[in-house]
């Protein structure tokens, strides 16, 4: 699903919830550079959105008030949207016919939903009956990039265990996290005190926060918070390894746009350095340094703004048998929540649901 051939399907009524979000921007441009084939986009969105304006086909789109759409008039809605507001509106665009593309955790852990990362698991699009799912969701931003590269290295040695030091942009918790970094940053370049945080658990510029959620909503007594709990189902989900142990911390830190993964896998069978690096050259949208050993890619020279996986420092773990770390890079936002929601929609579309 990494060309964009969806040119040449035919085109339908599509709409796009969260469309003035940092993620639905991207899927703006995206759906652009892909050609996907909309025959009318339609942006919807509430509030102070309504005043925004995306560009499309060389055409400025104003968003459309989602209290007043017709969902039996779209074919395909792509949600970007807060789980609060997917869990409201996406039930009532089903229930009119519509097929859904969902980035949201609203319903990523409902047996009835497909789980999908497009190039891991593309057989979940599909229900028994042979059809493509009308309902679909893909995972978070911190889980879809890592199954993608830890795909090929369990067909080589088969996964057991997985520990994740995830390090979060602030991207991901909006554009007023990302606006508020940006001020704290120029106030204190410029001697002055960088203000009480407002998004933020803490002063974000030149800090590094050790937890992505609220206190409030972390895990019931397990000190995990929600998104690092997160990540054991959704991976056991999308690689077929419900076995599969993983230990995660969440990190945020002072960067714009671009997570970054530093893991410690373990496998049943030996997987060395050169096998994993052989196997990711191989896969498309992946890129290793010029000495994946050694050399390492960052998330801002390499990663921002990009579709691409960025790997390095492939290097074995001597604490353990069967051991393989590495880094990974990718931006959050885009490679992470806006490109798998494209590429979803376009499988969606040639199997003509």
């Amino acid at each position: 699903m990494d060309d964009p051939t969806a040119s040449a399907l035919a085109p339908i009524r599509l709409a796009l919830l969260g469309a003035a979000g940092l993620a639905g921007e991207a899927v703006v441009r995206l759906l652009d550079e892909r050609k996907f084939p909309a025959a009318t986009l339609t942006l919807l969105g509430g509030g102070k959105a309504l005043g925004r304006h995306l560009e499309f086909r060389g055409e400025e789109l104003g968003l459309t008030d989602l209290a007043s759409v017709d969902f039996s008039q779209i074919d395909l809605l792509i949600s970007v949207a807060s789980s609060k507001v997917a869990a409201e509106w996406l039930p009532r665009a089903r229930a009119a016919g519509c097929a859904v593309v969902d980035s949201s955790a609203a319903f990523r852990g409902r047996a009835d939903v497909p789980l999908v990362m497009p190039g891991v698991n593309d057989g979940a699009l599909q229900l028994a009956s042979g059809r493509a799912a009308p309902w679909a969701a893909v995972p978070g931003a911190f889980v879809g990039p890592l199954a993608r590269v830890l795909a090929p290295l369990h067909a080589l040695g088969g996964l057991r265990t997985l520990e994740i030091t995830g390090l979060a942009a602030v991207s991901g918790a909006g554009r007023g996290a990302v606006e508020e970094l940006a001020g704290q940053t120029v106030r204190m370049l410029n001697g002055m005190d960088a203000g009480e945080p407002r998004l933020l658990q803490r002063r974000m510029a030149f800090n590094v926060i050790p937890t992505v959620d609220d206190l409030d909503d972390l895990g019931s007594g397990t000190g995990q918070g929600t998104q690092e709990a997160e990540l054991e189902p959704e991976l056991q989900r999308l690689l077929g390894v419900p076995a599969l142990a993983v230990n995660a911390t969440l990190v945020r830190v002072p960067v714009f746009f671009g997570h970054s993964w530093v893991v410690a896998a373990r496998f049943r069978a030996p997987v060395t350095p050169a096998a994993a690096a052989a196997a990711l050259a191989d896969l498309p949208g992946v890129f290793l340094s010029p000495d994946p050993s050694l050399g390492y890619p960052t998330p801002v020279t390499e990663a921002a703004d990009q579709n691409g996986l960025y790997v390095g420092r492939i290097r074995a773990d001597t604490t353990s048998v069967n051991g393989l770390n590495f880094w990974l890079v990718a931006d959050n936002i885009r490679a992470g929540v806006a490109l798998p929601c494209v590429q979803l929609a376009e499988a969606m579309l040639a199997h003509r649901w």
